[in-house]
C-alpha cells in the first residue's frame, strides 16, 4: 500500500494475517467446548463428589435403580470426554493454522505510515506514534511481536 493512516489524526487499522474461516471455526468450536463442559456438569450432578474408587467402592451396595443411573451417567461423561478431545484436536488444528497464515503476512507500505495507525498481523497488534516512511511489518522469529523492516 502507499499510505497507511491519515495526515488529519484519525485513527487507521490494518489487519493482517487472519483466515476469516478459520476464526469462525476455532470460535464455533470454542461455543461446543463451553456446551460439552455445561453438559459434563449436568451428567455429574446427582453423583455426588465421589471419585471412581468411591464409587466403585459404593458401587457394590446401591440399589439396581442407583446402579443403573450411575453408570447411565459414567457412560454419558465418558462420551462427553470423547467428543471434548475431538473438539480440542480440532481447535488445536486451527490455531495451528492461524499460527502458519500469521506468519507468512507481511504489510508494506511505501510512503508514510502516520500516527494514530494500527496494525495487527495474526494476534499480535503494534501502534504507530510517529510518521514514519517505507516500512514492512511482520512477526518477528518467535511469532510474539511485529517487528519492522525499512524498504530503503
Amino acid at each position: 500500500m502507499a499510505s497507511l493512516g491519515s495526515a488529519y489524526g484519525r485513527a487507521t487499522r490494518v489487519i493482517s494475517g487472519i483466515d476469516v474461516e478459520a476464526e469462525r471455526q476455532i470460535e464455533r468450536y470454542q461455543k461446543g467446548l463451553a456446551f460439552f463442559d455445561l453438559q459434563m456438569r449436568r451428567a455429574m450432578r446427582g453423583m455426588g463428589q465421589f471419585g471412581k474408587e468411591e464409587l466403585a467402592a459404593r458401587l457394590p451396595s446401591m440399589s439396581d435403580s442407583q446402579k443403573k443411573f450411575v453408570l447411565k451417567r459414567l457412560k454419558e461423561l465418558q462420551q462427553l470426554r470423547t467428543l471434548r478431545t475431538s473438539l480440542e484436536h480440532h481447535i488445536a488444528e486451527f490455531q495451528k493454522q492461524r499460527r502458519e497464515t500469521a506468519t507468512q503476512a507481511r504489510v508494506r507500505v511505501m510512503v508514510s505510515v502516520f500516527p494514530k495507525s494500527s496494525i495487527q498481523i495474526g494476534d499480535r497488534h503494534i501502534a504507530i506514534d510517529d510518521e514514519t516512511h517505507g516500512l514492512a511489518f511482520r512477526l518477528n522469529a518467535g511469532h510474539d511481536a511485529i517487528v519492522k523492516e525499512s524498504l530503503g
